[in-house]
């Protein structure tokens, strides 16, 4: 996995980073009027209990955890989301990295785990309720196996990447901001296991 330089400036993000981040969210918006219930909610059988449990480590992809309260908004928000759409919340995560100066990228993330019955579904009805996202493709999802999505956009001078990432067990989402394009899309099966509590 990349390491991103950490570019040093001020010591708060700027006031445009939380806009640019809530704006292309993909969860953090809600679903439109009329949208069909999220595919974990409508599926019938089970899925067997998990140890799995979501972290937040202290760096994520070469990039310090984040303290502005308006980079954590979004994934807070979405974080709520994905409470309400996974019947049986294990545990949960939402937090950004990064972003501490116009130049630093920055990465925010939530996630949850529990019962999900169709990963591949629940992703594909997520992405269909947002038109800000475009480029929507499958990714590898890595050792951790699952189901993996991700799209590009620009938004006021800022190359994102959203990522949406499921399996029987957790679903979680990924927002990269950065001012300068890169390939953060082969970067997410690592950023991902980053994210998950080794077992034990």
């Amino acid at each position: 996995m990349t390491t991103r330089r950490a570019t040093i400036g001020r010591t708060r993000a700027p006031a445009l980073l939380p806009v640019v981040l809530a704006a292309v969210a993909v969860l953090a918006a809600g679903c439109p009027a009329g949208s069909t219930e999220p595919p974990a909610r409508t599926a019938a059988s089970p899925t067997p209990p998990t140890t799995l449990r979501l972290i937040t480590p202290d760096t994520l992809g070469g990039l310090p955890k984040s303290r502005d309260r308006g980079l954590l908004a979004a994934p807070t928000k979405t974080m709520g989301a994905l409470k309400q759409m996974v019947p049986g919340v294990t545990s949960a995560i939402a937090w950004a990295y990064g972003g501490r100066s116009d130049q630093e990228d920055a990465i925010a993330v939530s996630g949850v785990t529990g019962n999900i019955a169709d990963p591949a579904g629940l992703l594909d009805w997520l992405f269909a309720q947002q038109t800000v996202v475009s480029d929507v493709r499958p990714v590898i999802p890595g050792p951790l196996g699952g189901e993996v999505r991700c799209g590009t956009t620009q938004k006021n001078g800022y190359h994102v990447t959203v990522c949406l990432r499921a399996d029987r067990n957790s679903i979680g989402q990924v927002v990269v901001l950065s001012r300068s394009p890169g390939d953060w899309i082969s970067d997410i099966a690592g950023i991902r296991g980053q994210l998950v509590a080794p077992p034990g």
